[in-house]
């Protein structure tokens, strides 16, 4: 009697947090960080932002903007004595 491994299947449909991803674009990006589109545009020019390019089109990706901006969180100083 021959026993046969069973099957894995990889499910590789996209999942719910996967479709739910969308990429901005800079007059989004510009209203959520509370700054011009002007502004946005010379942190891409200066690659100072993640970003994307997509053909002339520029993109980010939330999640990607979300690190950067914790990357760049300051604690606040202790009160001088």
């Amino acid at each position: 009697m021959r026993t046969t491994a069973p099957q894995t299947h990889l499910d590789v449909r996209p999942t719910q947090t996967d479709e739910q991803r969308h990429l901005i674009d800079v007059p989004t990006l510009a209203q959520r960080l509370g700054v011009t589109q002007r502004f946005i545009r010379r942190l891409t020019s200066e690659d100072r932002v993640p970003f994307l390019k997509i053909g002339k089109f520029i993109r980010f990706d939330p999640l990607d903007i979300d690190r950067w901006v914790d990357e760049r969180k300051r604690s606040p100083s202790p009160p001088p004595r």
